[in-house]
């Protein structure tokens, strides 16, 4: 085998010295069209493994290391293996929900969500804790709370409130954030209501216009049905102010629109988690292999770099 051939080095196991191949030298082929002449187009079909791949092109599966080296694939995720895998990447990378709300609290990961069941002004008088989130990320420019794992059900129009646990006790708290519906820049309460909820490999990275695809700023003015030239700074959170053509009012763009109007905004799309992660791996399925005939003198190139270079270097093969 090929990798007989990288070269040993001592690697310090917890203060045992054990010999290893080093890996960290790394082969890659030379990607311009000077070397388009060696290789094949190939398109993976769904549930196709390297090794059968390898066993189509090169009548071997001892030569599927070749594939992924030809296509710099490292990892499992690289590698397309058809939409069931891509459902499963995607859920993992974007599972859970996006919960949109006016407000911009310090939320950090792991903090929680939790319904609120009673209030008394701005304060939390009881809380439904079957019903709760944990939060992985808070998206500021686009106002979402993201929430994986819990229990029960969170849903638009719902009270919620956040807390964080004490390190030093163990006890969980409240977070206290300035509220958008106050016209009084120092008023703080305990909780909010989700203004939208939508899975989040659906929520948005951008929006666009449908009509020239041109990226849309969530805090770009949205008024009179029309998207307008101005925009809003992204910390500004008031909702309820008198005159509505102010600056500073959070309720005069695209992203309120959106979270208040069920995801819809008239001549503007979004260009969302799912589209992209999609479009990324739906291009995987095309790869490029060597041509069998290739095959005996780049192994043979290869086997002669590995032996002639350092330790931890880049070999970059071109023909």
């Amino acid at each position: 085998m090929i990798f007989n051939k990288y070269k040993k080095i001592l690697y310090d196991f917890e203060g045992r010295e054990v010999e290893l191949r080093d890996i960290f030298t790394k082969v890659t082929f030379l990607d311009d069209y000077t070397s388009s002449k060696v290789y094949d187009d190939y398109y993976i079909q769904e549930g196709e493994s390297p090794e059968d791949v390898s066993r189509k092109v090169y009548s071997n599966e001892i030569y599927s290391w070749l594939v992924l080296m030809a296509n710099n694939i490292i990892t499992d995720d690289e590698w397309y293996s058809g939409d069931a895998k891509f459902l499963n990447i995607s859920n993992r990378k974007h599972g859970g929900e996006a919960f949109y709300i006016t407000e911009l609290p310090d939320i950090k990961p792991g903090d929680i969500i939790i319904k609120v069941t009673g209030t008394s002004g701005n304060e939390v008088l009881e809380v439904d804790e079957t019903n709760y989130r944990i939060i992985r990320g808070f998206d500021r420019n686009f106002r979402y709370v993201w929430g994986d794992s819990g229990s029960g059900t969170l849903s638009a129009s719902d009270k919620i409130m956040f807390a964080r646990r004490n390190e030093n006790n163990g006890t969980v708290e409240a977070l206290n954030f300035i509220t958008s519906s106050d016209i009084n820049e120092t008023q703080l309460t305990q909780w909010t209501s989700i203004q939208y909820k939508e899975n989040k490999i659906n929520s948005p990275i951008y929006f666009k216009n449908i009509n020239n695809d041109v990226s849309i700023p969530p805090n770009l003015i949205f008024e009179s049905g029309s998207i307008q030239g101005e925009s809003i700074p992204y910390d500004v959170i008031y909702t309820n102010r008198n005159d509505s053509n102010t600056d500073n009012n959070f309720a005069r763009t695209v992203l309120y629109r959106y979270m208040t109007n069920s995801g819809n905004v008239a001549g503007v799309e979004k260009y969302t988690y799912y589209t992209d992660e999609y479009t990324k791996y739906s291009s995987r399925q095309k790869i490029r292999v060597l041509k069998p005939e290739y095959r005996t003198i780049t192994l043979d190139l290869i086997e002669q770099l590995l032996t002639n270079n350092q330790i931890g270097k880049r070999i970059t093969i071109g023909f």
